[in-house]
């Protein structure tokens, strides 16, 4: 556990960060992997299979990923204020909340699973494969956004280096189940989505444990089972992070339907371009991370003069860490999308990853921007407005890719998304120095 506020900032940010932004690529590498091998053994139609529900999955898991975002914030702030026992309170109730919101959820969407695959408009050639992951993929879905709550949680707390243990722990063991289930057992999708699953509960085991023992570490003898008034500090700063999650990942469901319409190629491609960003996204997102805990710490312990200091270092290091990778991702674009596709593929899913890769995915620079801002004014307290330009632009991907899909293609469906990333940039950097957040404090 690490007080980031105090020591030389530049120190902090990368000891910081180093370790969160490699837990975000093994994720993400993780999901790669998944795709890949999908690609690679089960074809076409198998990657298709898989990813033409990933956006509504994306979307049911949004909710969650954005109030664990409240409960870091929520965090941070106790441990900044050295309130230790009101910690073990905020962890074990939000967890409770949690678990129980997203079974009932999740228990919904299986009853109503038909009208889900209409609305997304599912090649009815992969149907039955997709529901079959889609089955277990939503079953399984509170053990899957646990991760993100228990790193959340110890990042809130200073402490990166664990959760990059676990991430590596989860990402190699779900590897090896993936290759057993498919090139052993011959399991297809299905056995895709339970490797996911039970790699991610033998982490969650490990997350539970250390948690016990931050506890014992803060000597904290306090044993409240469940705190309301937890619940309702934490609902302030998660419920504006949550909508604001669900907003920016509702652009892609709404999107979804009119990707799968264009055809089997067309969904088997947006799979692969919505991989290479999740890959560069996760280095700036989580690069940012530093950001919204220093920030949520510094108001905690009231260093108010620490804030711009935050957002200049951690935009700085944003862009060191993703300018590297972005550049391997154009350069080599080609070996990389082929290791989506079966060896020797030559077709129209592959023309059309290498588009986005090579011409829309270098505008995600202007993506760091608004992470970067978006952790800030959640650090400063300023969460609906990071509701309302994450709205924004969302609005200006739906809008803006509707337009244009029908002329062109998936074109149209890669330009309404980098349009959405520079729109928004230039909206929130003016929103930042105006200094409206200031109120806040």
């Amino acid at each position: 556990m690490k007080n980031l506020t105090e020591g030389n900032i530049y120190k902090s940010f990368i000891l910081f960060a180093i370790p969160i932004v490699i837990s975000g690529i093994l994720s993400q590498g993780f999901n790669v992997i998944n795709s890949a091998i999908a690609g690679k053994y089960l074809g076409e139609a198998g990657r298709a299979a898989i990813g033409c529900t990933a956006g509504f999955i994306s979307f049911l898991s949004s909710f969650f990923w954005g109030y664990t975002s409240g409960v870091s914030l929520r965090t941070a702030m106790l441990f900044g204020a050295e309130d230790y026992d009101a910690i073990k309170r905020c962890y074990r109730s939000n967890l409770i909340l949690i678990c129980t919101v997203s079974v009932i959820v999740n228990l919904l969407c299986v009853i109503f699973i038909n009208p889900i695959f209409t609305f997304l408009k599912v090649d009815p050639s992969i149907s039955a494969d997709a529901k079959s992951y889609f089955i277990i993929m939503v079953l399984s879905n509170t053990v899957l956004i646990l991760p993100n709550f228990y790193t959340k949680f110890f990042q809130a707390l200073g402490s990166s280096a664990y959760p990059l243990k676990i991430s590596t722990l989860i990402t190699v063991l779900g590897i090896a189940l993936r290759i057993v289930s498919i090139v052993f057992l011959g399991m297809g999708v299905e056995g895709i989505a339970l490797a996911t699953a039970v790699s991610t509960v033998v982490g969650l085991v490990f997350y539970t444990r250390k948690a016990s023992a931050c506890f014992k570490e803060l000597k904290i003898t306090e044993n409240v089972f469940y705190d309301p008034h937890e619940i309702r500090a934490t609902l302030k700063l998660g419920a504006p992070s949550s909508l604001q999650q669900c907003v920016m990942y509702f652009a892609s469901f709404i999107i979804s339907p009119t990707v799968n319409a264009l055809g089997k190629s067309a969904t088997a491609a947006y799979s692969v371009a919505q991989q290479m960003y999740d890959v560069n996204a996760a280095i700036y997102q989580n690069s940012a991370l530093t950001v919204s805990n220093y920030t949520a710490q510094s108001v905690g312990a009231k260093k108010y003069g620490n804030l711009k200091k935050g957002v200049r270092v951690g935009f700085i290091q944003g862009l060191a860490f993703l300018t590297p990778v972005l550049a391997l991702s154009v350069i080599f674009a080609r070996p990389i999308c082929m290791l989506f596709f079966e060896e020797g593929y030559v077709g129209t899913s592959l023309d059309l990853s290498l588009m986005f890769v090579r011409v829309f995915l270098p505008f995600v620079f202007f993506n760091v921007i608004n992470n970067l801002f978006h952790n800030f004014f959640r650090g400063v307290k300023a969460v609906n407005s990071v509701f309302v330009f994450t709205a924004i632009g969302s609005a200006a991907r739906i809008v803006s890719t509707l337009l244009l899909a029908d002329r062109f293609g998936m074109t149209g469906v890669y330009s309404g998304w980098a349009f959405s990333w520079v729109f928004e940039a230039i909206l929130i950097t003016c929103a930042y120095f105006s200094g409206f957040w200031k109120k806040k404090l």
